[in-house]
């Protein structure tokens, strides 16, 4: 395993945060891309499979709703892994695989509870919006005086990014 248990769910927490925070994308958006690129390191054992599909779908778990398709293909990969394949591959303490067999299962109750998405092209749920926006008038008001001129160009420039996902988001932001 070229990572450690520790490193592969801090490596794979950090890089979906930095595609939240850095990139400015959507959770769904984040999601995708971060498991795009552990995608290829899940075939190299079980336990890498393991650890790898267990992260992603911890934090698949934090988001409001989940792409039906992609919640469907985690929950096979979780209930299809093979814990005795994974403990002789000795690769993982006897410690991490207890561990690693209850997040698991945490994950995959946890999956089930929660509501799929159909829209495949969605990016931003209202929810989700209403917050960033929220988190960032919050944080230009505290911040100072600033006026209301100041505040709107400066959501406009936060949010400039996600304005350009789709067509009709470019339509609609460059019509303000």
């Amino acid at each position: 395993m070229a990572h450690s248990y520790e490193e592969y769910s801090k490596n794979i927490n950090e890089t979906y945060n930095e595609y939240k925070e850095d990139e400015k994308m959507s959770n769904k958006e984040a999601i995708a891309r971060t498991f795009n690129e552990y995608d290829m390191s899940m075939k190299k054992s079980e336990a890498d499979k393991a650890i790898i599909s267990i992260t992603i779908a911890e934090i698949l778990v934090s988001h409001l709703r989940i792409l039906n398709t992609f919640k469907v293909y985690m929950m096979e990969t979780l209930s299809q892994l093979d814990f005795k394949l994974i403990e002789q591959e000795k690769k993982l303490t006897r410690e991490q695989c207890i561990d690693l067999l209850f997040r698991k299962e945490q994950a995959l109750k946890q999956l089930e509870q929660k509501p799929s998405e159909y829209y495949p092209r969605v990016c931003w749920y209202y929810e989700e919006l209403t917050d960033k926006v929220n988190k960032f008038f919050n944080n230009q008001m505290n911040s100072g005086d600033v006026n209301e001129e100041e505040i709107v160009a400066s959501l406009f420039q936060r949010f400039e990014r996600d304005c350009k996902n789709t067509l009709s988001e470019k339509k609609s932001c460059t019509q303000q």
